[in-house]
């Protein structure tokens, strides 16, 4: 099996050398505490209404600011 290489693929490709990652003007950075649940929003440490205003801002507008998860 040969190996695979994203860089690799994306120069024969032609890929823009930048990226093509979405970039968003805001970011919000929500800090809290480990242990997080592998869908972050789902960690015990996220209070129900915080959990809830980010659902009901996913479903209303799909070009808001991105929530992160951070710890510091």
């Amino acid at each position: 099996m040969s190996q695979f290489f994203c860089a690799q693929m994306s120069r024969e490709s032609g890929e823009d050398i930048v990226g093509s990652a979405p970039t968003h003007a805001t970011y919000i950075l929500i800090e809290c505490p480990y242990p997080w649940a592998a869908k972050d929003f789902d960690s015990s440490a996220i209070p129900p209404n915080l959990r809830a205003l980010v659902e009901e801002l996913s479903k209303i507008a799909t070009d808001t600011a991105p929530f992160f998860i951070i710890y510091r």
